[in-house]
């Protein structure tokens, strides 16, 4: 059944946000540079920040308006302390400035879970150990610039 009066919109690429965002914040490029990617580059140099999208929900499918979309960020350092400081500092850049106006749409609500060393297994570390990564998920509550949608 279609919705004559409904206006077409496209949600917001909650992925793309939050990388613009976290590539943009002075205290986290201290730390890793220019290594905040969203695809895991071929050769690496640590420590970077992984950005990828696991999930996501509209909040109503009626009407179609905000997304909540899980974000998870896995940061990955020569040592177990380095990864740890990258991801608790991308988790708390999130938690205190992402909400707000961004030029990809509105961040109305961030929340976070977990905060876990997971040593990636598939990458070794000059140690012959697995690389130090730890892995936390930010959800980010999304939808469209108000102000940018217009009713045809």
């Amino acid at each position: 059944m279609a919705f004559p009066h409904e206006p077409l919109r496209a949600l917001p690429d909650a992925l793309h946000l939050v990388y613009a965002f976290l590539a943009a914040q002075p205290e986290l490029t201290a730390e890793v540079e220019d290594r905040v990617y969203t695809v895991m580059p071929g050769e690496r140099r640590y420590p970077l920040l992984w950005v990828a999208q696991v999930g996501s929900s509209p909040l109503t499918s009626r009407p179609w308006w905000a997304e909540r979309t899980d974000i998870q960020l896995a940061a990955y350092g020569t040592t177990d302390r380095v990864a740890r400081r990258v991801c608790e500092l991308a988790r708390s850049l999130c938690m205190a400035r992402i909400v707000g106006t961004h030029p990809e749409g509105v961040v109305a609500w961030v929340s976070t879970l977990n905060l876990t060393a997971t040593p990636d297994e598939a990458l070794m570390a000059s140690t012959g150990r697995a690389l130090p990564r730890w892995v936390t998920t930010v959800t980010v509550t999304c939808h469209p610039d108000p102000a940018l949608i217009t009713v045809p």
